[in-house]
């Protein structure tokens, strides 16, 4: 329950239905948790803690730790599901990558794997690779980013990513661009460069953040066994907040057009 599931459930409320929220974790937020993590994110926090407040206020029914499954529509007998089960991180398909020795940022972001003083390698360089950088060089540690293009978090508004960029350049970070990650090992990573030159570089870590996909299989999963199922946010595909937020509202409004069609 990300932004977009967070504001279908209060959108659907204000129009007077019964709504249950699923959450698969132990607090909703979904990304907005990760993502209110690194330095100068206290406006996702905000927004973050505001939605939570707004799903306790109006008294929606939140099953945190609870996987939504295909047996739960014997037992709730939904009228509509909305599915916002947000994404997940790409797999690089890096030769040598191994989950045991190249990490997912999230975890990283989420602090469930503590990395302090060390050597690190961010392989992809985009928005999230800078910002996974950020917050790691808060805690001492020694950060290089690589990334095949020759720009470094492209998608970012144009003011953040300067005041981003001259945070790292700041702290130290070696920003690798136009470099291509052909090898991960136990401990390192073997670029080539956009002049063809091989390196090889090692670290006490290896985090990827190649960018993230649609996590739509539960909606594949239902949608053929219940007329009335939706898939918004991330999970259709989505980018950014404003428009998850947005489609979730939206969704609101269309289920309880239909609604009142019934009579």
């Amino acid at each position: 329950s990300g932004p977009a599931g967070m504001q279908a459930a209060l959108s659907l409320k204000r129009q007077g239905l019964d709504v249950s929220l699923y959450e698969r974790d132990n607090k909703p937020g979904g990304l907005l948790n990760v993502a209110a993590n690194p330095p100068y994110k206290h406006r996702i926090r905000s927004l973050r803690d505001f939605l939570v407040r707004q799903l306790n206020k109006n008294g929606i029914h939140i099953a945190l730790n609870r996987n939504f499954e295909l047996k739960d529509l014997q037992h709730g007998h939904p009228d509509y599901l909305i599915i916002a089960t947000g994404c997940k991180p790409i797999t690089p398909k890096i030769p040598g990558y191994n989950p045991h020795h190249c990490l997912d940022l999230l975890p990283v972001l989420e602090g469930k794997i503590n990395i302090h003083g060390k050597e690190v390698i961010i392989i992809g360089g985009g928005d999230n690779g800078c910002e996974v950088a950020d917050y790691l060089l808060t805690k001492n540690n020694r950060v290089t980013i690589v990334e095949s293009s020759l720009t470094l978090a492209p998608s970012m508004e144009k003011k953040n990513r300067r005041a981003l960029l001259n945070r790292l350049k700041n702290k130290g970070a070696s920003l690798r661009v136009g470099c291509t990650a052909t090898r991960i090992g136990a401990n390192e990573v073997e670029i080539i460069t956009n002049k063809n030159d091989f390196q090889k570089l090692t670290a006490d870590y290896i985090v990827q953040a190649i960018g993230f996909q649609p996590n739509n299989e539960l909606y594949f999963e239902i949608k053929g066994h219940h007329p009335h199922v939706t898939l918004i946010g991330d999970a259709f595909g989505t980018k950014g907040i404003a428009s998850a937020l947005l489609q979730g509202e939206v969704v609101g409004y269309m289920i309880s057009d239909m609604e009142k069609l019934k009579g």
